[in-house]
């Protein structure tokens, strides 16, 4: 949820109006980025040039997706119960489950794919700071 936002907050930063209610955030401003290709976010991730930026961005892609279709509303049948934002009773067991601890199939934190998926939150966070102070 906390990429969700971060995602729209820099995708949709020259729109006026309210933001949409949409769960592709992540998409669009992977999509962004690859087309500004700013340097300071390029630092940010640690690219060198505009190619390695694209390479590394389209490798976020698949995660990316993944991301998002964790939304309840782009889930569907594949997460049924199964909600990212809210705690919810485990139809089998009848136990709360919680986001933060929940084993969301193949977006564990400990696989590279992931933790370099996060690096790169963590990097639109700074580069967000970063438009803020300028």
């Amino acid at each position: 949820m906390a990429s969700e936002k971060i995602a729209k907050g820099l995708a949709l930063s020259n729109e006026t109006d309210e933001p949409p209610r949409k769960h592709n955030t992540l998409m669009m401003w992977i999509k962004q980025a690859e087309v500004s290709c700013h340097s300071d976010l390029m630092d940010l991730c640690h690219c060198k040039n505009k190619g390695q930026f694209k390479a590394y961005l389209g490798s976020l892609r698949p995660i990316a997706q993944q991301v998002e279709n964790l939304a309840p509303d782009l889930a569907g049948k594949a997460l049924t119960g199964v909600n990212p934002e809210y705690p919810w009773k485990d139809a089998g067991s009848n136990e709360v489950q919680c986001p933060a601890s929940y084993d969301y199939f193949r977006l564990k934190m400990t696989y590279p794919k992931v933790m370099k998926f996060v690096e790169f939150i963590k990097a639109s966070f700074e580069f967000g700071n970063l438009l803020i102070r300028n």
